[in-house]
Parts: structure tokens; C-alpha cells; sequence
């Protein structure tokens, strides 16, 4: 029991480190070619008039709260007197040829316009996220070695519905989390750059999301097969009465139907199915609103979890 009371803190730190972790044609006849593209234009002048058109594009001209040197920039260019950002200055040709309405992507922050503090600013960012990753896995290494009574059982005694169920959801995590840690190390260009590896950046980002959102669902199973023993602890060290477990069935069922809400809402199948292989968040959107979701999807599978135990354990008593 002492062992289960170490591991509570931390997984509590896992799953608050996992919330807080997310793409012509040829021809040999030289009248031929001029047709084919007489044809072409005029099919997109068509189109172009029948329908919306959006021209969406973004430049640090207009992300940036300093002023800009067109001339020692490479990103700007001197239009009519004025530094217009490069993909400005096309965004605009393309809206002469074709029509429609420009729309400026905007960063939630103001980004450096000095090409090395950018650069010094970015490398921040991503150091951040690698060593916030490796504490994770440090953490899972840490819950494994407070287990290992457990892992060094696993060929002994009988195998009934909830120690498959167990066992199976664990190598699961387990290979979730090397697959992170695996893919982590190929993308990572600061904590870990010491490291002879270089290639294979596009399928570890692919590996990375994919293990990434597997693994947090996987964890939320996972807690939830444990959910038990969490709450018989602390029904032990505080006085609860059949009012406030009532309550708390009623808040985990509401709960588990908004997070299977927020699921799809934050388009996690696209993600674990890789249907989309780009995960994309609304910058413009507040923080715990994001986080609030997250954990309400984590609760939703813990939810699915606890419940599956006592399936399973009714199994057990009809083997």
C-alpha cells in the first residue's frame, strides 16, 4: 500500500505534464500550348467570378510591433515607398489576377523582428517542449521502477479478464511512451542535439503526434482501471457522505459526456487515425479553456476505465 501511495503523486504529475504536450501538362505543338493555356485562364477567370475567393497569407510585416529595414531584410520588399512583406506583395498579385479578399494571419505574440533574436526565440520555444518531454519519460521510467514487483510477476499466476485487460493497457502505454521518447530524440535539436542523429524529421513528427495523443488516452484508461484504489485512499483520510457520492457519480457522468464531446470537438480522431497529420490549436482562444477540455477528455476515459473494472470483475466471478 506504501508503494501505491508513492505512485499516486506521480502519476498526478504525468497526467498534469500530459494536459500540460497536440499537406502538369506538356505538349509538342507550340500552338497547342497556348490554347491549353488560353483554356486554363479562362476556366479560372470563370471560377474565380462564380465563386468566394479567400486569399489567406502571412509575413512579419505585419507580426511585428518595430519598425523594418526593407533594404537589410530579406523578408520585406519596398512597394510604392512602403516595406511590404514578400508574401504580402504575391498575396496581392494573385488578388489583382484572380480577385478575392486578403486575410493576414496574425500571431498570438509579437515575434522579434532581428533575424537572431528570432532565431534565439524559436530555439527557446522548442528546448522548452523537449525538456518538459523528458521529464515526462523520466516520470514513466520512475513509475515503472516503483512497479517493478509487478513487472517481475508477470510470468507468474493466472491470467483472468482484469490482469489481461491490465497488463495489455500497460504495454500499450509503455510502447506510446518509447514511441515519443524514440521519435522525441530524432526531432530534437537542443537538449538532446548531442546525440548522433540526423534525418528522418517527417516521419518521427507523424510518430510523435500519433504516440502522443494514443499515450494520453491510454493514461486516462489507465488511471481510470486504478480509480478505485485512488478513491477508497481518500474516502480512508476524508469523511465523505452517501449525498456527496451520489454527487460525484452525477459530476464523472457529466463529465465523461462533455469530454466525449470535447473529443471531437477538438478533432482527436483526426489525430489518432491520421486522418489530419497537423495539429492545430486557436491561439486566439483562452489557455484553460484548452486545458479544461483536455482534462475533461482525460476524465471521459477514466470514466470508461473505472467502469470497465467493474465489467471485468464480473467476468472474474463467472470463470
Amino acid at each position: 500500500m506504501k508503494t501505491k501511495q508513492k505512485l499516486l503523486p506521480c502519476l498526478a504529475l504525468c497526467m498534469a505534464l500530459l494536459v500540460l504536450v497536440l499537406a502538369a501538362c506538356n505538349s509538342n505543338s507550340p500552338s497547342s500550348a497556348n490554347n491549353l493555356a488560353s483554356s486554363v485562364d479562362s476556366a479560372l477567370t470563370a471560377e474565380a467570378s462564380e465563386s468566394k475567393i479567400l486569399i489567406a497569407y502571412f509575413t512579419a510585416a505585419e507580426n511585428s510591433g518595430e519598425g523594418v529595414d526593407a533594404v537589410t531584410t530579406a523578408s520585406y520588399s519596398m512597394v510604392n515607398g512602403k516595406a511590404v512583406g514578400r508574401l504580402r506583395a504575391i498575396a496581392d498579385l494573385i488578388a489583382e489576377n484572380i480577385g478575392g479578399e486578403l486575410f493576414s494571419l496574425q500571431t498570438s505574440v509579437v515575434y522579434p523582428t532581428d533575424g537572431g533574436e528570432l532565431i534565439d526565440y524559436a530555439a527557446q520555444e522548442q528546448s522548452e517542449d523537449e525538456w518538459l518531454g523528458i521529464a515526462l519519460f523520466l516520470l514513466v521510467v520512475l513509475h515503472h521502477v516503483l512497479n517493478r514487483k509487478w513487472s517481475g510477476n508477470l510470468l507468474n499466476g493466472r491470467y483472468r479478464p482484469m490482469r489481461i485487460a491490465q497488463t495489455v493497457l500497460v504495454a500499450l502505454v509503455l510502447c506510446a511512451m518509447l514511441g515519443s521518447m524514440a521519435s522525441g530524440i530524432v526531432l530534437s535539436r537542443h537538449a538532446l542535439a548531442f546525440l548522433p542523429v540526423r534525418g528522418g524529421a517527417s516521419w518521427a513528427r507523424t510518430v510523435h503526434m500519433l504516440c502522443g495523443y494514443w499515450g494520453f488516452l491510454l493514461m486516462g484508461l489507465h488511471l481510470g482501471l486504478h480509480w478505485g484504489m485512488i478513491a477508497g485512499m481518500i474516502s480512508r483520510h476524508i469523511k465523505t457522505s452517501p449525498l456527496f457520492a451520489r454527487v460525484s457519480r452525477i459530476a464523472g457522468i457529466a463529465a465523461a459526456v462533455y469530454g466525449t464531446y470535447a473529443l471531437f470537438k477538438r478533432g482527436l480522431p483526426d489525430y489518432l487515425f491520421l486522418r489530419n497529420h497537423f495539429a492545430f490549436f486557436d491561439f486566439s482562444e483562452p489557455l484553460v479553456l484548452l486545458l479544461l477540455d483536455y482534462l475533461a477528455i482525460m476524465g471521459a476515459f477514466v470514466w470508461v476505465g473505472h467502469y470497465l473494472v467493474i465489467l471485468l470483475n464480473r467476468l472474474k466471478g463467472q470463470i
